[in-house]
């Protein structure tokens, strides 16, 4: 067992785990801390890897995808760090307010906002907009995937868009 003291709570957003490290959000004002579980048993300042402030969620949960990690922040500011030093890769921002959580599917990151905009970009180092939809209801919930399937729930609807 180990306990750290970061300053806040965000009950919100579920902590991830890659890469040796637990990425964690804290609650207002909103950091970024990357520990490493392992040193916990000493300092606690030699258990923080890095941390960031800027454009950090306190709804949506963090994303890893390998050495990335993706997030987007309340206001729509979409965010792409290098996962191991916590590095800014890319930075942009988007349409709306977010709750949803980004997820990865077929190599593409999805974020969906609450009007009911989903921005589809490459789960790369650079930002590369692929594409984007509007379904009607606007997004309170993650989406989820399942196969080959994505599943979409907005407040009025549940879609399933997937390959014919």
């Amino acid at each position: 067992r180990w306990r750290l003291s970061h300053g806040g709570m965000n009950g919100s957003a579920r902590p991830v785990m890659a890469n040796g490290l637990v990425y964690l959000t804290t609650g207002h004002p909103a950091k970024l801390l990357a520990v490493r579980p392992d040193a916990l048993h000493g300092e606690v300042r030699d258990a923080v890897a890095w941390q960031a402030a800027k454009g950090v969620p306190t709804r949506p949960s963090l994303l890893a995808a390998g050495d990335l990690l993706f997030m987007v922040s309340d206001g729509g500011i979409a965010s792409c760090l290098d996962a191991k030093s916590g590095k800014p890769h890319w930075s942009e921002r988007l349409d709306g307010e977010f709750s949803a959580s980004p997820v990865l599917a077929g190599g593409h990151v999805y974020f969906c906002s609450q009007v009911g905009k989903t921005f589809v970009v490459k789960a790369d180092p650079a930002y590369t907009p692929v594409a984007e939809n509007r379904l009607d209801g606007g997004f309170m919930a993650s989406p989820a995937v399942a196969g080959d399937e994505l599943f979409l729930r907005t407040k009025t609807h549940l879609y399933a868009i997937g390959k014919k």
